[in-house]
């Protein structure tokens, strides 16, 4: 039978209290710990039969000193030994703290009972020392600071840019009040880490309002906030980085699309490939169906990404190099149809002004198509039996929403930007 024993964890030499880290109803009274730092040891907890599919770990954490008299109030505890104060959290109020004990000792419960139902006869009579056993390891948990989570939410408009255009960045705390400062980060490409590090942006420290204003915006770069209140001033944690994207060609990164289009069947293969004077290389994106998160391109060969299509991987994509460099982003949309309907043929990138362009109508089964009607921001522009709509010279009013209808199917529209001239020396 299994068999779960008893535990207590010793008394620490040279202190000047005997506390004790036990069950709860024990001897050893949580809230009177004060002295010496003091631990909460598990490490004695287990399960004594080798045959039980019980697993017992080990955990140990351990808390600050606490002046006399602290108890377990957060408000009042010092940020840890050597520790920057100002990275440490806001107390949560205490109404958020009763009711996550309360959450948490039903979910505790739940997970009791259901080891009861698991095990059985095995835990025995000894079963009833468990729910305690874990609600004091959380408890322990609950009493170090910022053991609640404070993210803020940046937002940044406009998401795509026009050259030289400004970008304001708004951070918003959970719960707005007074006497909160922010601080404004340029968000970095870690590599190694396959995350971000952050770096303040100008003036971007403990600025008053909850926004900031970036002039002359002209590449793609991501941004990250975060925000403090209190004396000593305790910090939120960082906000999910934000992007805004940029179509601009002459970036120092660049990124290639192949088949050169923005719309893909279900299940084509399509290569996004970075170039420059980089020797290691990601590619990112923000997809459609989730666009409060980045991720990383999964399958990457050398330079290149590559992708056999599922609906879910419509989004924006850009590349980013090991020194910290964004590429210029693309459009990527995947159509989700039954094989018979058409999708358009346009291209990824901008079109400059006075180029020629071309767009037309595919099929999966069949290329080119004839007899094909191309609509102009949902205006009818042209029935032309070759299938395809030319441009001979393009200007700043061809710019906007195309889409394309064949034997009554129409495709999903597709945004063409236009550049002008004086656009590519930015």
């Amino acid at each position: 039978m299994n068999q779960l024993k008893g535990w207590n964890s010793p008394s620490r030499s040279g202190s000047s209290s005997s506390s004790r880290c036990g069950p709860l109803g024990s001897s050893s009274n949580v809230s009177s710990w004060s002295g010496s730092s003091t631990a909460c040891d598990l490490s004695r907890l287990s399960c004594s039969s080798p045959s039980s599919s019980v697993r017992c770990r080990p955990l140990r954490v351990a808390l600050p000193q606490l002046p006399a008299g602290a108890g377990l109030n957060p408000a009042v505890l010092p940020p840890p030994a050597g520790a920057d104060s100002r990275a440490a959290r806001p107390p949560p109020p205490a109404a958020e703290v009763a009711l996550g004990l309360v959450l948490q000792f039903f979910l505790l419960k739940a997970f009791h009972h259901r080891l009861l139902s698991l095990r059985g006869r095995q835990l025995g009579h000894h079963s009833h020392q468990f729910l305690p056993l874990l609600a004091q390891s959380w408890i322990c948990h609950a009493s170090l600071p910022g053991f609640r989570h404070h993210y803020p939410v940046l937002t940044v408009s406009p998401s795509w840019l026009s050259p030289g255009a400004s970008v304001t960045l708004n951070c918003e705390v959970k719960h707005p009040s007074a006497g909160w400062s922010f601080y404004w980060y340029k968000a970095v490409p870690d590599l190694s880490g396959k995350s971000y590090s952050y770096e303040l942006l100008p003036d971007g420290s403990g600025t008053a309002q909850g926004s900031y204003i970036i002039h002359g915006q002209t590449h793609t770069a991501g941004y990250v906030c975060r925000a403090g209140r209190g004396d000593p001033e305790y910090h939120t944690d960082h906000s999910q980085p934000k992007f805004v994207w940029s179509a601009d060609v002459n970036s120092a990164v660049s990124l290639t699309v192949s088949p050169d289009r923005v719309q893909h069947f279900l299940s084509d293969s399509l290569s996004l490939t970075c170039e420059g004077n980089f020797t290691e290389w990601r590619v990112m994106n923000v997809l459609q169906r989730n666009p409060s998160y980045y991720n990383n391109c999964w399958q990457m060969i050398g330079s290149t990404c590559i992708i056999h299509t599922l609906v879910s991987d419509t989004g924006v994509y850009w590349c980013e190099s090991g020194s910290g460099e964004f590429s210029r982003a693309v459009n990527i949309t995947v159509v989700q149809n039954d094989g018979d309907g058409p999708i358009l043929v346009s291209p990824v990138h901008p079109v400059t002004e006075g180029a020629s362009v071309s767009l037309s109508c595919s099929l999966r089964t069949q290329k080119i198509l004839s007899n094909v009607f191309f609509y102009h921001n949902d205006k009818l522009i042209q029935n032309d039996p070759r299938g395809e709509l030319k441009i001979s010279a393009v200007s700043k009013s061809d710019e906007g929403f195309y889409k394309c209808q064949y034997s009554g199917r129409e495709s999903a529209q597709s945004w063409m930007s236009v550049k002008g001239e004086q656009d590519q020396n930015i």
